[in-house]
């Protein structure tokens, strides 16, 4: 009897997957790659994790991209870039991440998962800057005033 329970354990595993639920989503909210992964908790950062599956998806020709750990430069050819609006106000665009529906306020390096049911959303954003103070930052680029 313990047999068929731990077959029925591997199969609920892997019928349900296990791991960490990641997305790169683009303007328009057009999903780039999603996936799940499994992940050493206590030894790989968010940007260790990030960088690894970035490289997987470059490497198999899904998209390019150029990043560290400590950052993503771009995605598929969206990478940073400043747009000035008038003399007094820019906007400034990147990739940015929501770990459990929260954008965290510290680098990708720094941040760690908690459990396997983390979900991790990377999406390309702007920061608003204008009249000498930043009014925002991690907006979602197709929100951005004249849109993206």
């Amino acid at each position: 009897m313990s047999k068929f329970w731990l077959l029925g354990v591997i199969f609920l595993l892997s019928s349900t997957g296990w791991g960490v639920t990641y997305q790169v989503v683009v303007p328009g909210k057009a999903v780039l790659a999603q996936g799940r992964q499994e992940v050493d908790l206590k030894k790989h950062s968010v940007g260790a994790v990030t960088h690894h599956l970035l490289s997987y998806h470059a490497k198999k020709g899904d998209f390019t991209y150029e990043g560290v750990p400590e950052g993503v430069h771009s995605i598929a050819g969206l990478g940073s870039q400043t747009k000035i609006l008038s003399d007094e106000e820019m906007l400034t665009y990147g990739w940015c991440f929501q770990l459990n529906g929260k954008t965290l306020k510290t680098l990708p390096h720094q941040s760690r998962f908690v459990s396997q049911e983390d979900r991790l959303v990377w999406f390309y954003a702007y920061a608003h800057y204008k009249r000498g103070k930043w009014l925002g930052g991690c907006i979602p680029a197709n929100q951005a005033p004249g849109s993206f």
